[in-house]
């Protein structure tokens, strides 16, 4: 078997070859590949994530832009994991579970999650992804269209309400002026099959861009195949001058996503690409099917009042097999949809600009959800059934000025109300029907001063507000149905000074230094007679307290480089358990320290190339910290060729994922029980794929 591997990897070393030679002698007559990478001067950057539009030097948060370029060259596109790693403070977990989906968390929050995102707000084309409840879920994500990103890091509830630990706000492409087509084929190790279409014209006032992806894959570990298929469309409609209406449609259909759970540290030097014995026996994996539409609406009156209006509807159902009998189906029928009414003014304040916000939110969830014993990945008698709601009702206001060339303010203040309610219909279990109320109240101050026109100082102090999601409030330790009447809402509040500017005419910088106090910290954790269920309770107090830096820029004509680096160091103030004191224990599934270094070459001939190096520390994976999830680095490489020809563009790449065959974690899972913490990554893999791209 390990000689049919060897061989079966000489076949894309031998294409390894072809195209590099391909690539080295290229024509230095091919035109420029995105010729503004090969620009020496760094152009000042415009961040919107805080509402305002402001240079990113100018920002009283630390915020970090993801530019096309990271984006689509090269790349998988299979996650946005690939692009992430170059924002310090973030971490992404379980880039290759696909019935487990992304796992992100910003200086810690959203580190909880046994699956998909929480804690961390979600926002694409100015409309929420994220649920009412604070759950996202990116597995109908076309990362094909996603131009731009970017990153939040920090609490901004005072701005975005419930679960804003930090902000990721991705940008689609806009709809082209011109006919526009484009195809795009990745292939590599494990089966994977990425296979992309997008078109769309201008016709007069309204613009149309549509695309379609097929991504599959029959995965590294056994039972983790994934099999997707995505439909979205874009319109953009400008009535006149004043009025600009965005429309998005999406669809996915996700009919294979296995699950192959996770083994010990014995099991995983084993043999990594097996999955758990129960993971096969009960056939763990799910089934999603998901619509969705949003809509962002802006029209100026005059130069100083605007009016923004964004709405959305998702309708997602869910088949979820657990490895495990009781409850161990889930049907999940979910509804969830918002509207956001936000007005802007601008003036000034003697002589300076001045932006001012004000608005009103509402957002609704309903799921109904069925669970049913799992008898060996057949469906057996319903033993759960529960009519679910979330509502959240807000109002919130903004400011942002200048008191003079130096000093720049921004302030905010959001009053969140939720309520949560349950209605048990499956009678002879009891009425465990009940519903809670919870509200937050959060405030953001924050400044930055230019201490040059190079070095600006910033600071902030902002709170953080977040509920616990449906399913950790129902998911109920005494196995009765409502809700988890113990669990209580997170609290943060962080404080945070930072610089930003130039360390010469070719380099970036950002640094932030970060104090966070959390209260009732959500935990996940696993019962020894439930195993692989995942239990919610709240940690009296913690810290968050960390260093973030980041560096870009040119090293060389055509050579450009970044850097990122994070030291956290998170730890129990107050957490008592039983007999268990765990006061000054780390806070499991956040490194102590992480890196990553990139190195992007881009000749003028179509010839580029990108090394990243990344890795991170030593993890504790249990509240206790008696076990670790041990330190890593990979390398990764891509390389490809473009030329133009005539409106044609034909792009071919490369990418080889770790390259020095390191054994390391692709996800952890906290507080498991029986110690199957770990989810093994993938070892040397390859990708390779071509687009043909025809239009503007």
């Amino acid at each position: 078997m390990h000689k049919f591997k060897i061989l079966h990897q000489c076949r894309y070393l031998l294409l390894i070859i072809f195209i590099l030679h391909h690539n080295l002698f290229a024509s230095e007559n091919s035109q420029l590949f995105l010729p503004d990478t090969v620009l020496f001067e760094l152009e000042p950057i415009t961040v919107t994530a805080s509402r305002f539009p402001v240079k990113q030097q100018d920002a009283v948060f630390a915020v970090t832009p993801i530019d096309k370029i990271s984006l689509q060259t090269a790349r998988r596109q299979l996650s946005i994991r690939e692009s992430l790693a170059t924002v310090p403070g973030v971490l992404a977990l379980d880039e290759n579970n696909f019935s487990q989906d992304l796992r992100l968390s910003i200086r810690g929050f959203g580190a909880r999650a046994s699956f998909g995102i929480r804690g961390i707000k979600v926002i694409i084309d100015g409309v929420p992804e994220t649920t009412p409840d604070g759950q996202t879920q990116l597995d109908n994500l076309n990362i094909g269209i996603i131009d731009r990103i970017e990153v939040m890091r920090g609490p901004t509830s005072a701005l975005y309400g419930n679960a804003s630990g930090g902000v990721i706000q991705l940008s689609s492409q806009k709809p082209p002026e011109s006919l526009l087509v484009d195809t795009r084929f990745t292939g590599g190790s494990f089966g994977f099959e990425n296979i992309q279409l997008k078109s769309g014209q201008d016709f007069g006032k309204i613009n149309i861009l549509l695309s379609a992806v097929h991504n599959g894959i029959k995965g590294y570990r056994e039972h983790s195949a994934m099999k997707t298929y995505l439909l979205n469309g874009i319109v953009q409609v400008k009535p006149d001058s004043s009025s600009e209406l965005n429309l998005r449609l999406s669809w996915e259909d996700s009919p294979l996503a296995d699950d192959p759970g996770a083994l010990t540290r014995e099991e995983m030097v084993e043999k990594p690409t097996q999955a758990s014995m129960n993971n096969l026996r009960f056939n763990a994996g799910e089934v999603v099917t998901q619509g969705r539409i949003g809509l962002f609406y802006k029209r100026s009156f005059n130069p100083s009042n605007e009016f923004r209006i964004n709405a959305y509807f998702t309708n997602r159902s869910l088949d979820n097999r657990l490895p495990f009998e009781e409850e161990g189906m889930v049907d999940l029928g979910r509804n969830y949809g918002g509207i956001n009414l936000l007005y802007l003014y601008t003036s000034s304040i003697l002589g300076y600009p001045s932006q001012f916000a004000g608005g009103v939110e509402y957002a609704n969830q309903h799921d109904d959800r069925k669970r049913y014993n799992n008898l060996n990945g057949t469906k057996g008698e319903l033993a759960f059934n529960q009519d679910e709601q979330y509502i959240n009702s807000a109002f919130f206001t903004q400011a942002d000025t200048r008191f003079s060339q130096k000093w720049h303010v921004n302030l905010g203040l959001r009053y969140d109300v939720v309520l949560v309610k349950v209605r048990d219909l499956l009678i002879q279990n009891g009425m465990d029907s009940g519903k809670r109320t919870l509200k937050g109240l959060s405030g953001m101050i924050g400044t930055s001063f230019r201490i040059s026109d190079d070095h600006h100082l910033y600071g902030n102090i902002s709170s953080g507000f977040e509920t616990p999601a449906l399913i950790e409030l129902t998911n109920n330790p005494n196995g009765n149905s409502g809700l988890n009447q113990s669990l209580n809402a997170q609290h943060a509040i962080n404080y945070e000074i930072g610089m930003k500017g130039l360390l010469t005419d070719k380099f970036r910088y950002e640094m932030a230094l970060f104090f966070i106090d959390v209260y009732d910290e959500l935990l996940p954790y696993e019962l020894p007679e439930s195993p692989n269920r995942f239990y919610y309770r709240n940690a009296g107090r913690s810290y968050h307290n960390g260093l973030e830096l980041g560096i870009n820029g040119y090293l060389l004509p055509g050579l450009t480089f970044a850097l990122s680096y994070t030291f956290s160091r998170f730890r129990f103030l107050d957490y008592q358990l039983a007999d268990h004191n765990y006061r000054d224990n780390h806070i499991p599934g956040i490194p102590e320290h992480m890196w990553y270094t990139e190195f992007f070459y881009l000749s003028p001939s179509g010839f580029y190339s990108r090394l990243e190096i990344e890795g991170r520390s030593n993890m504790y994976v249990n509240d206790a910290n008696t076990a670790i999830d041990e330190a890593y680095s990979t390398v990764n490489i891509q390389t490809g060729y473009r030329f133009q020809f005539n409106q044609w563009y034909i792009d071919s790449f490369l990418g080889i994922n770790n390259i020095f065959d390191a054994s390391y974690s692709d996800n952890v899972r906290i507080n498991a029980f029986g110690n199957r913490y770990y989810e093994p990554a993938p070892d040397l893999n390859l990708y390779f794929g071509f687009s043909v791209h025809i239009g503007e």
